[in-house]
Formats: structure tokens, C-alpha cells, sequence
């Protein structure tokens, strides 16, 4: 079923409309907007809508732009009605408390364990040197447990011989040093 046009009745032009607003001329031969019906109401009223979503879009990328190095967003919250945040030196000081107590609980026993490891590690090499060592000791005073050791020590150390036998010993040849012969010339005393 096709739609008629409805009729609307000639608009009047409102007195308050025409009234001067801030010293400003008054709107001569504008009337003053009153939808005569329902229909029409609600139409002005959904555009009215759009118009006020298409500025708050508006408002809204502008603020984003304006947006200030430190990532605030304050002409965004002011475009939709929100006071701007403030930041409060009690928070950047609770951030730096909070950091220092990181450091202490992960650092310090991180590097305590680190320290104690080496020490460990040092420890270790220590102790197998010193059991090489006394592995050493261990067969050598095996050694000097049979006659015969301590007679080849008697021998080399002390020049001990058996009854019967003559000692020999060996003097190394000394060593002699020779002075240059000094000239002298005569006349020099």
C-alpha cells in the first residue's frame, strides 16, 4: 500500500526563537522548529542522536591525536565528561619501594648462591688434590715398611755402608775462577 503524503501545517515562528542571545541580532525570518507530528518528532530526535554520535566521534579522534607524550589521555577524558587523572608521587614512590624489595629477595640470594657454588667448586678441586696427595703419602709409607727401602734411604741420605764394604765418594772438581789480568800504565800508581 502506497504511502500519502501527510499534510503538515504551516509553522509558526516562535518569539523565543527570534529573542537576542548574548547581545547578538535576532533571527529574522527563520521559524522556529516544532514538528507538527509524531512521526516527524521522532525523526528529528534519531538525527539529533546521529549528529550527537558524529561529535562525540569527532571529539574523541581529536583527543586521541592530542594525546601527550607521557601516554596520557587527558583531552579524551575531558571530551567525554571524566576529570583528568592525576598521578600521585606516593605511587611512583611505592614503585620504587616495590623494586628495591625485588632486588633484595632475587638478587642478593641469587648472587649468594653464585658465590657459594664457586666456593664449592674450589672446594672440590681442593679436595681431590689433597687426596691425590695422600694417596701418594699412603704408598710411600707402605714403601717404608720393608727392609729394604730403608736400607736404599740409609744408603743415599746418609752414606751408611755394611761391614766389609768401602764407601767411595765422588768430590766434584772445584771450580776455579781466574782474574783478568790488570795493566796498568806507567806512570799511574
Amino acid at each position: 500500500m502506497p504511502r500519502t503524503p501527510v499534510a503538515r501545517p504551516c509553522l509558526r515562528v516562535s518569539p523565543v526563537a527570534d529573542a537576542p542571545r548574548d547581545g547578538a541580532r535576532p533571527r529574522a525570518g527563520k521559524p522556529a522548529a516544532r514538528p507538527a507530528t509524531r512521526r516527524a518528532q521522532q525523526a528529528d530526535k534519531r538525527a539529533d542522536k546521529k549528529a550527537d554520535k558524529k561529535a562525540d566521534k569527532k571529539a574523541q579522534a581529536k583527543a586521541r591525536k592530542q594525546t601527550d607524550a607521557r601516554g596520557t589521555n587527558d583531552a579524551a577524558r575531558a571530551a567525554a565528561g571524566k576529570p583528568a587523572k592525576r598521578r600521585s608521587p606516593l605511587r611512583g614512590a611505592l614503585l620504587a619501594v616495590i623494586c628495591v624489595g625485588l632486588l633484595f629477595a632475587f638478587v642478593y640470594p641469587t648472587r649468594t648462591f653464585l658465590d657459594q657454588r664457586d666456593q664449592m667448586n674450589r672446594s672440590q678441586q681442593q679436595l681431590t688434590v689433597l687426596e691425590q696427595q695422600n694417596a701418594k703419602l699412603a704408598a710411600e709409607a707402605k714403601k717404608l715398611g720393608s727392609d729394604a727401602e730403608i736400607e736404599r734411604l740409609a744408603r743415599e741420605r746418609y752414606g751408611l755402608v755394611k761391614p766389609g764394604e768401602r764407601a767411595f765418594v765422588i768430590v766434584p772438581t772445584p771450580t776455579t775462577t781466574t782474574t783478568p789480568p790488570t795493566t796498568t800504565l806507567p806512570g799511574n800508581p
